[in-house]
């Protein structure tokens, strides 16, 4: 079962990085993000709120990305990736 993660861990780690990287278009384009790819309605009273949670959740995805080839990186970013979940989840 070991061998089965540290085959799969690096190219899980870029797969799921790049699509949580995505989210950084609602930083940088907050309302075509979230017209286009979210389907909701834009409310410019809350497009700060948008672009720090694009920005929060696109580095994430970088973090993923570079914790795929720097080992030092993981235990930090699965447990700010975890602690990140448990906030928006409640």
């Amino acid at each position: 079962m070991k061998r089965f993660f540290d085959l799969t861990f690096r190219p899980f780690f870029v797969l799921t990085g790049a699509g949580t990287a995505l989210a950084s278009f609602n930083a940088f384009w907050p309302q075509w993000a979230v017209e286009t790819l979210e389907k909701i309605a834009f409310i410019q009273a809350y497009t700060i709120i948008v672009q720090h949670w694009g920005m929060m959740v696109g580095l994430m995805g970088v973090f993923m990305i570079v914790a795929a080839f720097r080992a030092e990186w993981r235990k930090p970013i699965l447990i700010y990736s975890a602690v990140e979940k448990a906030y928006l989840g409640t």
